[in-house]
């Protein structure tokens, strides 16, 4: 029960990450940057960091709903998806994420 209630506040922050995301594009808050002598659009940027949220919500879930086979390797992905966000190691595989 524990698991499920961790995973849900995440999953509620995860929401209000993407509707603080779809607002800051609706009222025009992102600006165009230059990233190494290109112009980086704010729908690129926009879309990036939608497709970033949802990912993660996905493996989220899936981590979570592993509580139903084994409630320590739930724990262990959880963990490791939250230091693979919050590190952003260059794993190859992962990179893509």
């Amino acid at each position: 029960m524990a698991l499920v209630e961790y995973w849900l506040n995440i999953f509620i922050l995860g929401m209000l990450m993407l509707a603080a995301l779809e607002y800051g594009r609706r009222a025009a808050l992102f600006r165009s940057e230059q990233q190494e002598g290109d112009v980086l659009h704010p729908q690129v940027t926009v879309r990036a960091m939608r497709n970033r949220i949802l990912i993660a919500q996905s493996l989220y879930g899936g981590a979570a709903l592993l509580c139903l086979i084994d409630t320590y390797v739930s724990i262990t992905l959880i963990v490791f998806v939250q230091q693979h966000y919050a590190i952003a190691p260059r794993i190859p595989l992962l990179n893509r994420l």
